[in-house]
């Protein structure tokens, strides 16, 4: 068993062994690998504040109560946005964090530019064996 992390000391670790990456939208981001505390591995997550994204939804109700067209449809669609999308996971339900091995260093994703899928930016990643692989 897995012994438990404190939200403190996974602050502290990410602060101290991981390059954050900077989002204009979510504010600072940490990527490592996290156990849960039902023993579920995952590989590669993002940790941020979440003084930034609440910050950024009081701001969109405050416009939306401002405007007086979209009142009845506008705020139900900002709470979605903020309280049903995205995936998170609560500090109490993780057991341990680490370096992932599978976060691309800051260097490579400042080289990563623009959106081409979507939503998304879909690259072409050449390993060291010259095997190339689309994301």
């Amino acid at each position: 068993m897995i012994a438990k992390q404190s939200s403190s000391e996974i602050i502290k670790f990410l602060k101290n062994n991981i390059e954050p990456l900077e989002n204009n939208a979510y504010g600072l981001g940490y990527r490592a690998s996290a156990y849960l505390i039902d023993g579920t591995f995952l590989p590669c997550v993002i940790f941020r504040n979440s003084k930034t994204i609440v910050e950024l939804a009081i701001r969109r109700f405050r416009e939306e109560y401002a405007s007086d067209k979209a009142k009845k449809i506008g705020l139900y669609e900002i709470v979605k946005s903020f309280v049903a999308s995205g995936n998170c996971i609560n500090d109490y339900n993780i057991s341990k964090v680490q370096k992932s091995e599978f976060a691309f260093p800051i260097s490579i994703q400042k080289q990563i530019q623009g959106e081409t899928s979507m939503g998304w930016t879909g690259f072409v990643v050449k390993m060291n064996d010259g095997k190339s692989f689309s994301l």
